[in-house]
Parts: structure tokens; sequence; C-alpha cells
């Protein structure tokens, strides 16, 4: 990958990460980008057309299930590349031999019931994890204390809410017009801040 850095178009943005060296650390949007974009062309040179065909498999799955809008067509088609995957994969990599068993793990046999989680609850931007993990990765830096985890994170919390409400104190002054201050009649006997109703008197005015 680091050879063909300099080879990439600008539109693709920051080139990635090398894959060999720091694939521990991945983000998913990196793996993204990895099987989608860059898996096919760099892969080429190393595999066998055998093993490129059951990789472009996956990679064809991944990019349907990241399009906004599927179709019902394109969820059986969803369906049916995993399945020559999943035929590919255990072909290949299991072989039908108990000692190779490690080989399939529980990750490949949830990928088989994407199609259906995207038939139920619509496309995969509708139900995956990323905000979550996303907050999660906000969450955990902020707790520094070991003692009362939970009332220092709930603290840091409140603290991070208020620091985010600061710039919009003075745009709510042009919002959010101020109401007038209320001119009180030289008649008035009574009346409440926030009540309508007023008592006078002819007699005030009268006097005066």
């Amino acid at each position: 990958m680091e050879k063909v850095k300099k080879d990439m178009p600008i539109e693709i943005g920051r080139p990635p990460r090398d894959i060999f060296k720091y694939h521990n650390g991945y983000k998913a949007v990196e793996w993204r980008n990895w099987i989608i974009l860059f898996s096919l062309p760099l892969l080429k040179v190393y595999l066998d057309k055998r093993h490129l065909q059951g990789w472009a498999n996956f990679v064809k799955f991944v990019k349907l299930c990241l399009e906004p809008e599927i179709s019902e067509e394109q969820i059986d088609d969803v369906q049916i590349l995993l399945k020559k995957f999943s035929d590919y994969y255990e072909r290949e990599y299991y072989q039908n031999n108990g000692q190779r068993l490690a080989a399939c793990k529980i990750s490949f046999h949830y990928l088989l019931h994407v199609a259906d989680s995207i038939k139920y609850c619509g496309p995969s931007w509708t139900h995956w994890q990323f905000p979550m993990e996303r907050v999660c990765g906000i969450l955990q830096p902020l707790i520094k204390s070991k003692i009362k985890p939970y009332s220092n994170l709930a603290n840091m919390l409140t603290l991070l809410q208020q620091f985010y409400m600061l710039p919009f104190f003075s745009i709510s002054k042009a919002i959010f017009k101020e109401n007038p201050l209320k001119q009180w009649s030289k008649e008035r006997v009574f009346s409440t801040e926030g009540y309508e109703e007023e008592f006078y008197s002819l007699l005030l005015n009268i006097l005066c």
C-alpha cells in the first residue's frame, strides 16, 4: 500500500494507513475504505482468480449494505453474495476439517443475518453501532475518578454540555427577542408579573 500511495488520485482524500502495520488500530471507516476501494486492486497481484472472486463477492456485499437506500431486489442480492462468500470461505478455509474449526468465527454466522436485518429494520445506517461506538469513545476519557466513576462521569457530561451551550448564549439573543418591559398605568391598583388581569381605579387619576 505504501508503494501505491503516490499514485492514488487526490479525490480519494487522505491516503490510507498501511494495513499490514496498523490493521489492529483500524477504525470502521478505514476498514470500509480498504474493503470497497483498495482491497481488490491491491490484492489482484497476490491472489489467484479463485480467491479474488471469492473476496469480490464480499466486497460487493459490503458496498450494497452501505447504500443509503436499498430495494427488495438489492436485499436479495445481499443474501446471494453473502451465501457465495460463505460457501467459498468454508470450502477454502474450513475444508470440512475439524482441526480447522477455529477458522469459523461467530462473526461469519452473524453476517448471514445481515440481509434479514436490512429487510426488517431498513438500510444499515439506520441501526448500525457507529454512533454508539463514537459516544463510548468520547465518554471513556472523561472518567477521571476511580472511587466514584459514575458520579464523575455525570458531572463531566454536565460540564461538557454547558461548554457546548456557551456559543448559543449570544446567538439566542438574536433569535429570541427579549420581551419589552411592561409599562404600568398610573391607574393601576394591583397586578402581578405573568398575570394578565389588572385592577384600576379612576379615583387615583382624579386625585393626581
